[in-house]
């Protein structure tokens, strides 16, 4: 029997849930969460501190989250 085994971790930038790293084989991708970190999608990451890093690094550039959500 095949088994696939993913990892996924969520990451947060300002206790805000910005997306989910997902391994894939070496590497890690990204899925955005928060529409406002779509730029990290579509790039491969060495490690899950990587995508941290560029998550946090890419708040910087967008500026503090709005706390102003939808209801669901």
């Amino acid at each position: 029997m095949l088994q696939a085994r993913n990892e996924a971790y969520v990451i947060e930038v300002d206790q805000h849930d910005a997306g989910v790293a997902i391994r894939d084989g070496g590497v890690f991708h990204f899925v955005a969460a928060d529409r406002r970190y779509s730029a990290l999608e579509r790039q491969q990451y060495r490690d899950v501190g990587q995508v941290q890093r560029a998550a946090e690094a890419l708040r910087l550039r967008i500026g503090p989250a709005d706390d102003h959500r939808l209801a669901s």
